[in-house]
């Protein structure tokens, strides 16, 4: 049988277990998404810098380049909740 004071400690370790887990989230969603956007900017930017492209692949790549920006901004907009969240936490 364990008394209330073990009970109580396995408690605090859960909780924070979830702490770092939640942490652990709201970091590496964010910067693992931008890591993957940046590759996606790189490769068509340098695409796009390519003398040899028809009207229709320069559309799409810029198509491609709009829709990556669009995420980032997403992204961002995420972290700043995120932020928001963990300051109501405090």
């Amino acid at each position: 049988m364990v008394n209330s004071h073990g009970l109580n400690i396995q408690k605090d370790d859960k909780m924070n277990e979830i702490q770092q887990l939640e942490s652990e989230i709201y970091t590496d969603i964010p910067q693992k998404l931008r890591t993957h956007l940046t590759v996606i900017r790189g490769f068509t930017e340098i695409l796009l810098s390519s003398q040899n492209l028809d009207p229709v692949q320069q559309k799409d790549l810029q198509t491609i380049l709009k829709n990556e920006l669009c995420l980032e901004k997403l992204v961002e907009d995420i972290e700043n909740k995120i932020m928001s969240f963990q300051k109501l936490k405090l």
